[in-house]
């Protein structure tokens, strides 16, 4: 299936069989081994995560700024517990914790206000949360952008930070993966004839003052998550094919890393600690 599509529900999506940049993040970051410890051998029910807050933070968030919250929710009022009788009463909407709603609420009243990112939003041309599945080299791939508009060609994608400054984003830039999970998606979208002109990562403080800053996201750290993804893709294929998994060479000598050893100076040139 090589296609974008509108209306697929997001538990829709992730039931798909396609490979998407979050599960090929434990093979960029770690090693073969640990991705298929991740992502293809059964995971005790003992040692399995528990997401559960963090994941329906996410979709709260994302329903807030589509406009699905009333339908999808309910917010918990401040002192109300959730009680069996206040959870049947709610049924089939979920129960959303006051703080978790108010902060939420907060950062997308953010994003909103912002005078960069409004008129995107409400352009006819702009779409939210598309589903894009294409193929390379036999593979299937999908990715789900959160912004897409048609109208300049652009992509947008909300990441909530403790720090939207650039010294301290691009760390997260780097840490997790945001620019391997762009170049699936101007990679996706430039194979199905919908070229992307510009990226948008969208910074959003996730504590007062809620700040938001929006940076386009550069070629050359493009390239380096498109090398990145394509060479997982081609470990992964192979793994696949053999069913070896093996694990990274770990050095027995280790340091702190070589910013250490001197100072560590911010954006701006001031000294970060």
């Amino acid at each position: 299936m090589s296609n974008i599509l509108h209306n697929m529900t997001m538990s829709e999506y992730q039931a798909t069989p396609a490979w998407n940049a979050s599960r090929l993040k434990a093979m960029i970051n770690h090693d073969a081994y640990e991705f298929h410890q991740q992502h293809i051998a059964e995971i005790p029910p003992e040692c399995q995560k528990d997401n559960t807050d963090a994941l329906l933070f996410g979709s709260v968030f994302h329903s807030l700024i589509d406009h699905t919250f009333e339908d999808l929710y309910v917010a918990m009022q401040p002192g109300q517990r959730r009680i069996k009788s206040l959870v049947e009463e709610t049924a089939p909407r979920t129960l959303v914790p006051v703080n978790m709603h108010m902060l939420a609420h907060n950062m997308v009243e953010a994003i909103h206000n912002h005078p960069e990112i409004a008129p995107t939003l409400r352009a006819n041309g702009t779409r939210l949360e598309p589903s894009v599945f294409w193929g390379w080299k036999g593979m299937e791939l999908r990715a789900r952008p959160d912004v897409l508009c048609y109208d300049n060609q652009s992509v947008w994608d909300w990441k909530t930070t403790r720090d939207v400054t650039p010294y301290r984003f691009a760390k997260d830039i780097y840490t997790f993966s945001h620019h391997v999970s762009a170049a699936m998606i101007i990679d996706g979208l430039d194979a199905l004839a919908c070229p992307v002109k510009s990226y948008k990562l969208v910074a959003i403080q996730k504590e007062w003052p809620f700040r938001v800053n929006v940076y386009e996201l550069g070629e050359e750290s493009i390239a380096l998550g498109r090398r990145q993804y394509q060479d997982a893709l081609t470990q992964l294929d192979r793994c696949l094919a053999t069913d070896k998994w093996p694990k990274a060479d770990t050095p027995h000598i280790i340091d702190v890393p070589d910013w250490a050893f001197g100072d560590e100076l911010t954006f701006d040139g001031a000294k970060a600690f």
